[in-house]
């Protein structure tokens, strides 16, 4: 009989889709991090990895079951409306700049997490000629030179 962390349920698939999303909340979170970046990400980029996020921001501890797999949100409700808040925030961004709503709701995002502690100061030690771009899951997708 399988259970909820049955690795051959599709909808874990879910659960992976969030990952590139979730690196990319640590940069807009911390500006000095974006900043730091050699590339900037095309609008269209952020929204795909929004959009495969937010299956798994939706989803319910109650729905267990069908979903596969139990969020690890504390408020699922809040994070559904962060969630959505962002992608409408990426909707009108222009990739020049990073605005405080976006930051604001990628900390806050980060914060709804219950084993999540975030350092809005950290930055990660890189080896010599890495760049935070190479950190980041699907950085080889669409880029515009800085």
């Amino acid at each position: 009989m399988p259970t909820i962390y049955d690795i051959t349920n599709p909808r874990i698939a879910e659960t992976v889709n969030t990952i590139p999303f979730k690196d990319w909340l640590q940069v807009l979170a911390r500006p000095h991090l974006f900043q730091m970046l050699t590339r900037q990400p095309c609008r269209e980029h952020l929204l795909m990895l929004c959009d495969a996020y937010l299956p798994y921001a939706r989803s319910r501890r109650e729905l267990a079951k069908e979903q596969g797999y139990i969020s690890d949100a504390e408020d699922e409700l809040r994070v559904t409306e962060l969630a959505e808040r962002m992608r409408a925030l990426l909707e009108v961004w222009s990739p020049d700049s990073l605005t405080p709503e976006i930051v604001d709701t990628a900390r806050a995002l980060l914060a709804t997490s219950s084993n999540n502690v975030v350092d809005l100061n950290f930055t990660p030690e890189l080896d010599p000629g890495q760049t935070i771009d190479d950190l980041l899951i699907g950085a080889s997708s669409p880029w515009r030179p800085k």
